[in-house]
């Protein structure tokens, strides 16, 4: 299996990353399995960020009676849980791209309203 190939299963993006990975960094057979790794969580952080704005982070349901139980909507622990291993893959591979993660957090200079240097 040629280690350097990109896994035809990541989305688009993903590939997308992979091609700026490889193109920018020495990577061995071992730091191709981290990236996979990195490159399937980050794939799954969109979905469920998909998953997310389609539905809400609050899913309402009726159980019995006409009562209606709110829950967290599942793909918010996916999300949470697939960011914390793509960043721990990521740290793994010490590689210094700017991935964009979405969420929380500051915005890049120039998009804040009060972006001053």
């Amino acid at each position: 299996m040629n280690w350097k190939k990109i896994p035809r299963h990541l989305s688009l993006e993903a590939q997308g990353i992979w091609r700026l990975v490889f193109k920018t960094y020495s990577m061995d057979e071992s730091g191709s399995v981290l990236l996979r790794q990195a490159l399937d969580c980050y794939d799954r952080i969109e979905q469920a960020r998909a998953e997310i704005e389609k539905n809400g982070l609050v899913l309402a349901e009726t159980i019995g009676a006409g009562i209606i139980q709110r829950r967290l909507n599942p793909a918010c622990r996916i999300e949470k849980e697939n960011k914390t291993l793509f960043l721990q893959y990521w740290r793994a591979l010490h590689i210094d791209l700017d991935i964009p993660l979405q969420g929380p957090g500051r915005p890049p200079l120039g998009e804040g309203k009060n972006d001053k240097l």
